[in-house]
Formats: C-alpha cells, sequence, structure tokens
C-alpha cells in the first residue's frame, strides 16, 4: 500500500517540479521518473530508461557506496553527459529510495549571466555619471530607478539617497513636481526652462526635457534630461553684443551706409516707403534671400530714420537656455526686451527661435510685460521688434518654423527685401559705394567695362554679402590699381575662357545656383545623418553648427530625421 501511494504520488506531482525525480529498488532499478529526469539523459525515452540500472545512466561510485551502505547523501555534485547537478539520495525503506537532481548548469549559466549584466549597469552608470546632462529614471509606479552624478549636483542630493525613492520625495520645487507628475500621465514630451539657486547657493540655468519612455507600445516610465547652460551663458552673453547699441558707430561709418541704402533704386524706394508708414513705431518684418542687406536696413532704418537706441540677437548662435535668458533675462540681468525699453529690437533668424519661445515671446508682446526667469515679478515693456527672416513667412508657419499668432503680432508692416537679381540695375551702385567704404587711400578706384558688364550680369547667390566681401577681397588683394578689370576678380568667378585670345570671366544668369546651393546642402546633411547613424548631436558637431540650427534646417529641406 504504501509503494502504490509513492508511486502515485510521483506521477502526479513530479510532472509539476523542475528538480529530476527518481524512484529506484534497493537494486538500483528504475522503477519511475518525472520528464525532467528523462531530459538529464538526452535520447532516452522515459520507457527506454524504465527497469534500467541508474548505474548505467548516472556514472559515479557515489550511487553503488549509497546502494550498500543505505544511508542519505545530499549535495553530490555529478556530472551526466554535458548537464552538471546536485543530488540528493534518500532511502525511503528497504525496498525503495528517491533520488532528486537539481539542475546546476543553468544555475551556473544565469549566475554567469546576472554578473554580466551586473557589470553592464555599472559600466553604463559609470558613462550616465560622467555625461555634462543630469539623467534620471522614473518607473511607472513614480519610483527613481537611475540618477546620475549631475542630476545630484543639480538637486543637491547623492545617487544613494534618492534612488527607490518615490519621486514626490525627491522633486519637491512646485515647477518640477507639476512638470513631472504631468508627463507621467501622459504620453507627450515636455520641455521647459528655469533659472533656479541650489540649497548651497550656486545659480543654475537648465533645459529640462520629460519623455516618456515605451518598449513597443508599452509605456514602462519617464526619462528626465536637464541641461545645465551655466559656465557657458556668462561667455555666449559677453561674446555676442550683450549690451551694445549700435548707435555708437561713427560718423563716418554712418555716412557710407547712408549712401548705401539712398543712392541704389530697390534700396532708396524701400526707404521712401518706410518713411510713408503712419505708425513708424509698429513692429516690422523684413524677409528676402540671405545676404540681400535686411540686417544693415533694419539698422539703418532705426537708427536714421526712428533715431531710436536697437539691440540686436542673433537666434541661430545661441542654445536654447542662452536664447531666453538674453530675450527675458534672469535673475540679475536684464533682457534685450527690457534693455530695449523705448527703443527697437532687431530679431535676426527668428525661425530658428523655438517655438515654445516664440509663443512665450507671442505673450510678451500681447501684454506688454514680461517675467524674468526664475522670477515672479512682471515688468512691463515698450519696445519695437524689427524681425528678420530668410524665408517667406507664410511658408515657415506653413512648415512650423514660425508661430502664426507670433508672425500676426510682429507683422503690422513687412518687406520684401530683393535679392541682387531682382535689382541687376543697382548692382554697380553698390559695388561702387563698397569700392568708397574699403579704400583707405586718397587714390580713386573704378571698374573695367567688362567688369561691370560681368557685374551687371553675375546672378550672385550670395546676393549683397557677396558683393561686399568681393569687392573687400578686390581692394585687399590689389590696393594700388586704379581700374579693376576681370583678373582681379576672385578666383571662384573666373573660368579659363579663351574668346579671340583674350582671357574673359564666364558667367551663365540663367542658373538657378541658389536653388543648387539648396540642394547641395541638403545633399550634405542627409549623407552627415547616415554616418552619424542619425544622431543629432553628432551630427550637428561634425557640420560645425548647433543642434537647434541642424534641426531647422532639417525642416527647412523636409529631411526624414528618423531613421
Amino acid at each position: 500500500m504504501k509503494e502504490i501511494n509513492l508511486i502515485n504520488a510521483t506521477q502526479i506531482l513530479a510532472p509539476f517540479l523542475f528538480e529530476g525525480i527518481i524512484i529506484i529498488d534497493n537494486y538500483g532499478f528504475i522503477k519511475t521518473l518525472n520528464q525532467s529526469a528523462v531530459d538529464y539523459f538526452p535520447g532516452a525515452t522515459k520507457s527506454q530508461l524504465l527497469n534500467q540500472s541508474i548505474e548505467n545512466y548516472i556514472p559515479s561510485p557515489k550511487i553503488p557506496q549509497f546502494l550498500s551502505n543505505k544511508i542519505d547523501m545530499k549535495n553530490i555534485d555529478i556530472s551526466i553527459g554535458n548537464n552538471h547537478a546536485l543530488v540528493n539520495m534518500h532511502v525511503i525503506d528497504d525496498s525503495e529510495a528517491l533520488i532528486i537532481l537539481r539542475q546546476v548548469t543553468t544555475i551556473n549559466h544565469l549566475n554567469t549571466e546576472l554578473q554580466k549584466y551586473q557589470q553592464y549597469l555599472r559600466q553604463f552608470e559609470i558613462i550616465l555619471d560622467s555625461l555634462d546632462e543630469g539623467v534620471c529614471f522614473i518607473d511607472n509606479n513614480q519610483k527613481i530607478v537611475l540618477y546620475n552624478k549631475k542630476q545630484g549636483e543639480l538637486n543637491s542630493r547623492e545617487a544613494k539617497d534618492v534612488q527607490g525613492k518615490y519621486l514626490t520625495e525627491v522633486f519637491s520645487t512646485q515647477s518640477s513636481l507639476v512638470s513631472s507628475l504631468y508627463t507621467l500621465s501622459n504620453t507627450k514630451e515636455i520641455g521647459y526652462s528655469n533659472t533656479f539657486f541650489s540649497n548651497n547657493g550656486k545659480k543654475y540655468s537648465i533645459h529640462q526635457k520629460n519623455i516618456p519612455l515605451l518598449i513597443g507600445k508599452q509605456k514602462i516610465g519617464n526619462i528626465f534630461v536637464t541641461r545645465d547652460f551655466s559656465k557657458t551663458e556668462d561667455f555666449i552673453e559677453t561674446l555676442y553684443l550683450r549690451k551694445e547699441e549700435v548707435s555708437k558707430d561713427n560718423t563716418e561709418e554712418k555716412d557710407l551706409y547712408s549712401s548705401f541704402f539712398t543712392n541704389t533704386n530697390a534700396l532708396s524706394t524701400l526707404l521712401d516707403e518706410l518713411k510713408q508708414l503712419g505708425n513708424p513705431s509698429a513692429n516690422l518684418i523684413f524677409h528676402g534671400d540671405q545676404g540681400t542687406g535686411k540686417n544693415m536696413l533694419a539698422r539703418f532704418f532705426v537708427e536714421n530714420q526712428l533715431k531710436k537706441s536697437v539691440y540686436m540677437i542673433n537666434c541661430s548662435l545661441y542654445s536654447t537656455q542662452s536664447l531666453s535668458n538674453m530675450l527675458f533675462g534672469s535673475h540679475d540681468k536684464a533682457g534685450f526686451l527690457e534693455q530695449a525699453h523705448k527703443g527697437a529690437l532687431i530679431i535676426d533668424k527668428l525661425t530658428a527661435m523655438p517655438l515654445f519661445l516664440q509663443e512665450h515671446l507671442f505673450n510678451a508682446l500681447k501684454t506688454n510685460t514680461i517675467i524674468r526667469n526664475g522670477c515672479e515679478e512682471e515688468i512691463a515693456i515698450d519696445v519695437q521688434i524689427i524681425s528678420l527672416l530668410n524665408e517667406k513667412p507664410w511658408k515657415s508657419i506653413k512648415e512650423k518654423c514660425l508661430n502664426e499668432n507670433l508672425f500676426y503680432e510682429l507683422s503690422s508692416v513687412s518687406f520684401y527685401v530683393p535679392s541682387l537679381q531682382d535689382q541687376q540695375s543697382s548692382i554697380v551702385q553698390l559695388a561702387e559705394n563698397f569700392l568708397n567704404m574699403f579704400n583707405t587711400g586718397k587714390k580713386t578706384h573704378s571698374f573695367s567695362p567688362e567688369t561691370v558688364n560681368f557685374l551687371e550680369n553675375y546672378h550672385f547667390p550670395g546676393n549683397v554679402r557677396q558683393l561686399k566681401h568681393m569687392v573687400e577681397w578686390i581692394v585687399s588683394r590689389h590696393p594700388d590699381v586704379l581700374v579693376y578689370e576681370l583678373h582681379h576678380l576672385p578666383e571662384y568667378l573666373q573660368t579659363d575662357t579663351i574668346t579671340d585670345g583674350t582671357r574673359t570671366a564666364s558667367y551663365s544668369p540663367k542658373i538657378d545656383l541658389a536653388e543648387t546651393v539648396e540642394q547641395y546642402e541638403k545633399q550634405i546633411i542627409v549623407d552627415t545623418l547616415k554616418r552619424y547613424n542619425y544622431h543629432l548631436t553628432n551630427t550637428a558637431e561634425q557640420l560645425g553648427i548647433s543642434r537647434q540650427n541642424l534641426n531647422y534646417k532639417i525642416k527647412k529641406h523636409e529631411i526624414d530625421s528618423k531613421k
């Protein structure tokens, strides 16, 4: 009866056990076993193993010793083919014994894998701690899983005091808490900028992105990436016109620019239209191709017709946080919107400004108030905004590079600044004006009829800027020449074309070089993206531009950057 119960119990329970279970008689012949035990003997079936001697399948001196002495044995290390097992042997009674096989090969493999992944995790944490950005990963239970050294610096807490704790225990400031909780309950990425003082009194200017992390369609938590711009902010602000007013230009240069605009047909027509404005202090937009002189025109208009102090900012030169601080200010520094009170602010490359900052600017102009980053006090402003765009505004709106509400707020009056191709009759006038500008001696310089003919027919893809630099190059290279011939032009404008024994410069006015340059730029960006596996930061660094400027060009050329 006892034997029947034991066999029945083995047959019922054994299939559900991971261990191999074998029951043998007092001579060592197999009476029954489960599938886990069968798996130890590749090529054999359960029926083939029944009634066979266990010594034929487990070659160990411990087996006959156990059968002879009838004494329990535990944790015997035995190799069975390619498997490694720990074996326990138990005497049930004079006629039966129980052998339990516990797989060690799998356990050892799992331990090895575990050690390997623990090593990977330690390496990953070392890499995270070497980053300049703060990184924090929060799971769906709002517990902090990863927390690197930089994030600890920003929060004045060490990783060991943070990991495993709930989000609300760490992010105690209201702005971080609200943004974090909002992101945890939504699938949208959120970005915001802030200026604050840490517990030890150090000032930080940051931009934080809260990114939902998905595996497939399943959300497993959120990554918080915080970039600290504190160290670079002062350098950038000092480097790029933090408090320079254009009105400090010398009188001689002003006279030259006055001649530049008033002596050229197309630009003088623009100035006449500007003089006739009913409200000359209204916000303006100048748009046109790169190098058409929008910047100079805006400065000349404000300085000579409005008689205002003028500040300038180029949106493509700054990081997002620095651009925000330059415009709106921070704790101890006034931004341009505040400094230019009762004056004018020229915003170049407006479409390079992130859309959320454009929204912020729109709200400031709508209410005529600003709040410095990291502050709460409202400050009244009264500033005329003159915006410069290299694209048609409506195209930028369609491509989502320009906030539509901001466009309407800034475009009380909008002017198109023509390219040199559109004002060919003014090219020679402009070139002669630049000759006077760069001539430092008492000699009078001029262009030969052949050179004049070339200038009037050349397409000038770089517009006024290219013409200006071309004339400056000629004067610098040939200061003693009175009449500039074709061979005095820069080499890139010349080709070795021989006509009637005379070396001339060739040109093709009908070639749309501007479009060709745009296509070439697009191809360079696409090739570099592929080369760096679509890593935007590495691509931008290789191209020598900011990541923000790269994103702008990707949108402009409609490049698919998500591979």
